[in-house]
């Protein structure tokens, strides 16, 4: 997703930023279900509830932080710039996890 949106802003017309948009989408229903689903599989016996509040914490907080920092971008950075912040934070979320997907097991 984090890529996608990420090379959005150089698409050279309307049509194929939709389509790449549009591809970022598909991502938009998995990436919540697999948090709550790994928060659920990882949690302590009975802190499930307190997982998924940490989740939607979390997301709340992003996309609050995401709307006012699109804001703030779009009256001076060029578009390019401001999908390659768009999608910055999904990149580094998963190189994150990527790195600590190998201590977990």
């Amino acid at each position: 997703m984090g890529l996608t949106l990420a090379c959005a802003g150089l698409a050279p017309d309307r049509w194929i930023l939709a389509a790449a948009v549009a591809g970022a989408g598909i991502f938009v229903g998995p990436i919540p279900t697999t948090a709550y689903l790994s928060a659920d599989e990882t949690a302590a016996p009975g802190a499930s509830a307190g997982a998924g509040t940490w989740i939607n914490t979390g997301v709340n907080a992003g996309s609050s932080l995401g709307s006012a920092t699109s804001g703030l971008l779009l009256g001076h950075a060029p578009l390019a710039v401001c999908f390659a912040a768009a999608g910055a934070p999904a990149l580094v979320t998963a190189a994150v996890a990527g790195t600590g997907a190998e201590r977990v097991k």
